[in-house]
């Protein structure tokens, strides 16, 4: 008889996806340091009740620890963090465990349903590429090809993140520091991923989405460990730069900018997507007003850097194929809720987070149901 074995790997992960470190963890659970790192480390396992312990700290079912993490998970290109400056290692290791997570669950929904090719690295960039040569004339032009390369046209995208998913690119919300906004990176042969923070607004949630494709589009080659702090800002600043000019073409921008009149940017808002002070911030960039002129915005409406109009308002886009995906395969009876949660070993609420659902969903078991009510035939 095979007896699974205690994951030291699963341990630390979890632990990390919490958010504690080894002192921390310790002391919830009435050991010592030491021990936490033999465990984690493979030299010795927790004793049942202490395992318990754990498990109720980690707020992760037992059987979890006894699963080995997936081992595919290898990145292929730098993995850019923004707000470098402020997150801390942990908070990196925890936002790379939590998407590690989503991707496992990507991957029980293809068991059953087709993957999506994707398809931005076809998308051409100048032979002689070199972010660090790139003028503002040219992110803008990159955007607009971008756009025209998805079949867009000028107008404002209605559903950002549907778009991603249709040409390929995987879209995780996880629950990481608001300092971090996001970050993206190519995995497992060739797969985009973009990783964005779930508790922020709508406005902010599609730029920050724009501001990884830049990401993705401009800088996958770059040699993270070359990044100088002035190369980081620059690549950060080109990435805001495409993600305005992604949401917003410049062409259209000249057209309807004409006014700082708070009303009117708040139309603004709601019709492309972007938060107003995006939308001030793309008119400094395109000439139309002056730094001077963007400050005194900001003194006659204090505090909208932090609370604009109509933020409660505009409905936050949430990733599609992992609900789709799981309510189409629960629904055809592929696989139970039961069934997720032993091929997923996470919490309930990792999982309702992994698949966008509710949380009740996972609460409770799911009943496949047969059709066995037959009518008579007529006489």
């Amino acid at each position: 008889m095979n007896q699974k074995r205690f994951s030291a790997n699963a341990l630390r992960e979890g632990r990390i996806a919490r958010g504690y470190n080894k002192t921390e963890l310790a002391s919830i659970v009435e050991v010592s340091r030491q021990s936490i790192n033999l465990y984690e480390i493979g030299e010795t396992e927790p004793r049942p009740d202490t395992l318990e312990k754990i498990s109720r700290a980690l707020q992760l079912p037992p059987t979890y620890f006894y699963r080995n993490p997936i081992d595919n998970f290898s990145l292929e290109s730098p993995v850019f963090f923004r707000r470098l400056k402020r997150a801390t290692e942990l908070a990196y290791e925890k936002a790379n465990i939590k998407a590690k997570w989503h991707y496992s669950g990507y991957l029980e929904l293809t068991k059953y349903l087709k993957r999506i090719e994707p398809n931005i690295q076809k998308f051409c960039l100048a032979p002689d590429f070199d972010f660090e040569k790139l003028n503002q004339d040219a992110i803008e032009d990159y955007a607009r090809q971008l756009r025209s390369f998805w079949g867009l046209r000028h107008g404002p995208i209605i559903g950002l993140t549907p778009l991603l998913e249709k040409n390929g690119v995987l879209v995780f919300q996880i629950d990481i520091q608001t300092d971090m906004n996001g970050f993206s990176f190519y995995a497992n042969g060739g797969i985009p991923f973009i990783v964005s923070g779930k508790n922020v607004t709508a406005g902010r949630n599609r730029f920050n989405l724009a501001h990884e494709i830049a990401h993705l589009v401009l800088h996958s080659t770059t040699d993270k460990n070359e990044l100088t702090p002035e190369l980081f800002e620059l690549i950060e600043d080109q990435a805001n730069r495409f993600a305005g000019a992604f949401l917003f073409p410049k062409e259209r921008f000249l057209d309807e900018f004409f006014t700082t009149d708070l009303n009117y940017l708040v139309d603004l808002k709601v019709k492309w997507g972007m938060s107003v002070t995006a939308i001030v911030r793309r008119a400094v960039n395109l000439g139309m007003l002056t730094a001077d002129e963007e400050s005194r915005f900001y003194q006659r409406h204090r505090g909208i850097k932090s609370r604009e109009p109509k933020d409660a308002e505009i409905q936050i886009e949430h990733p599609t194929f992992p609900k789709n995906g799981l309510q189409a395969i629960l629904d055809a009876n592929l696989i139970t809720i039961d069934d997720v949660k032993f091929e997923l070993p996470y919490s309930n609420n990792d999982l309702s987070e992994i698949f966008c659902f509710e949380r009740n969903v996972f609460n409770t078991q799911r009943i496949a149901t047969l059709s066995l009510v037959e009518f008579k035939e007529s006489a």
